[in-house]
């Protein structure tokens, strides 16, 4: 199934062999690279989901609203591990995933 809204944002897994795509319809989609098929599928939120970035070891996902939400999700089950609201942008956090098992910098009150 495709984005109902238009497609915001757009990464790959670690081996090229996934895209994941987020939308303004607040879907967040996994697509098998060769194939172009929609394997997998969760709702993100509910306004659209604006930014999204994976960690080097393909565990966590984060996104990002216009509206301050952050959420961390597991890469292979698409289960929200983290949900928040934050006032910096959500940019900054989604940007900042590294090879480590989390994001590096997150609010202190988290």
């Amino acid at each position: 199934m495709d984005h109902d809204m238009a497609v915001v944002s757009a990464k790959s897994n670690s081996l090229g062999t996934m895209a994941i795509t987020s939308a303004m319809d607040g879907m967040i989609r996994y697509w098998d690279i060769e194939t172009a098929f929609n394997t997998t599928s969760a709702k993100a939120g509910q306004t659209e989901t604006w930014t999204l970035d994976v960690n080097a070891v393909d565990s966590l996902i984060a996104t990002g609203t216009h509206y301050g939400a952050i959420n961390v999700w597991d890469f292979k089950t698409l289960r929200k591990r983290i949900s928040k609201h934050a006032t910096s942008s959500c940019s900054l956090l989604c940007s900042i995933l590294t090879a480590q098992q989390w994001p590096v910098a997150v609010p202190t009150d988290w």
